[in-house]
């Protein structure tokens, strides 16, 4: 099962940072994101932590334990540092953030439901960052105060501190909630996590009709950028002056200093559980 589940995760990252061009994003053709390579690497140098995420969640789906003892904030760490020590100090924890619990929920629900079941998913995913506790949280919120990142200052601005979140007890989600008051796309994580799942399904309705996963990959972009920037462009390539446009499009928004780099961690997500959707249909 963690086989199937890594395959899909895999090709999720290849499709959300290779496919063609998502204006604002890493893409293929990008004169200003030339540095692809990192972003794949922060998910292929921490693999044996993604598969221990894997494992926790068919644990938990065999009635093993529960989520409450789920080590999700050791995970995230563990991902985020394996990926700063192979990329000498460069790492990604929002990829960590995103995909670490996705790769759980993902686990759990293949083995539960035999396919996966988006809304078991979902409840899976919030079930895993909701009952987390505080010491797995800690863990998260040191990763990110260690890390030369923008979430670090994210930490720094909530006022919050390794004493408070254990008297509080507060939830990995609940630590998210607080972070998206100086980072608004964190609430795809938590309070706004079913518009992934909506996303998703967009992927697999243009998957359905065309059979072009580059294609679906962009229009699933397209629909989550829409949540943060009235970024209007029409994905499809039907020839060279397309092509053109949208290069244009996305010299523009650089331009302007718009920067949707942060929707590749929630597009990998949304084409991730899309594949396994796929993949394990009845």
């Amino acid at each position: 099962m963690s086989t199937q589940v890594l395959r899909a995760l895999l090709e999720a990252v290849d499709l959300a940072v290779y496919s063609y061009i998502k204006p604002a994003a890493p893409h293929r053709y990008s004169l200003k994101f030339k540095d692809l390579h990192s972003i794949v690497a922060s998910i292929t140098t921490s693999l044996r932590t993604y598969l221990k995420a894997m494992d926790e969640g068919y644990e938990v789906a065999s009635g093993r334990y529960g989520f409450t003892e789920v080590s999700i904030g050791t995970l995230i760490k563990d991902a985020i540092q394996e990926n700063a020590y192979a990329m000498r100090g460069q790492s990604n924890p929002l990829m960590h953030m995103v995909l670490i619990p996705a790769s759980m929920a993902a686990s759990y629900t293949l083995k539960l439901k035999n396919f996966l079941a988006t809304d078991a998913y979902l409840n899976a995913f919030k079930s895993i960052i909701m009952n987390a506790n505080p010491q797995e949280t800690h863990k998260v919120y040191d990763a990110l105060r260690n890390s030369p990142n923008d979430l670090r200052r994210a930490v720094e601005l909530s006022g919050l501190t390794p004493g408070r979140i254990v008297v509080e007890n507060i939830t990995l989600d609940e630590f998210i909630r607080i972070l998206s008051k100086h980072h608004k796309h964190l609430e795809l994580i938590s309070l706004k996590h079913n518009l992934i799942v909506e996303a998703s399904n967009t992927f697999l309705k243009k998957y359905t009709d065309t059979g072009d996963l580059n294609l679906a990959t962009v229009v699933t972009y397209k629909y989550i950028a829409e949540a943060f920037h009235d970024i209007k462009f029409t994905p499809e390539l039907r020839s060279r002056e397309d092509f053109k446009k949208l290069l244009e499009l996305d010299s523009e928004l650089h331009s302007k200093g718009v920067d949707l780099s942060f929707v590749i961690p929630y597009l990998t997500e949304a084409v991730f559980i899309s594949l396994l959707s796929l993949y394990s249909k009845r």
